[in-house]
């Protein structure tokens, strides 16, 4: 009878070990999307925002539905080299912390045309 109660807390220790491995997630290149389109800026400063106008979107006519918010450690970036370029940026997508824009991507690298950029 022992044995039987081993066996189960083994077999229920288990299942624990593999699902919270599972639900924890691993940061990996899969998890990556590679987004193509226009920088843009959009408000003033200090509360400009940098977003990206997906490819075949008309810059001037997206809307906020449509385009992504860019945050992250990339984003001053993005701004200040890349206004009004077309890049293709990888990155994890991410909760957009602002009501305005429904989709966000924190990027990790920043390319364009075939090159990377430094």
């Amino acid at each position: 009878m022992r044995t039987v109660h081993y066996g189960l807390a083994m077999i229920l220790l288990t299942a624990l070990w593999t699902s919270a491995g599972s639900a924890m997630g691993k940061r990996n290149p899969e998890g990556l999307v590679s987004l193509t389109g226009t920088i843009r800026v959009t408000g003033n400063m200090p509360f400009a925002r940098v977003v990206l106008v997906p490819q075949g979107e008309d810059p001037d006519r997206a809307t906020k539905d449509r385009i992504y918010l860019v945050t992250g450690d990339k984003a001053r970036e993005l701004m200040d080299r890349y206004q009004g370029k077309t890049v293709t940026l990888l990155g994890s997508p991410c909760a957009s912390p602002s009501p305005e824009y429904q989709k966000c991507i924190a990027p990790v690298e920043i390319r364009q045309g075939a090159s990377t950029l430094p």
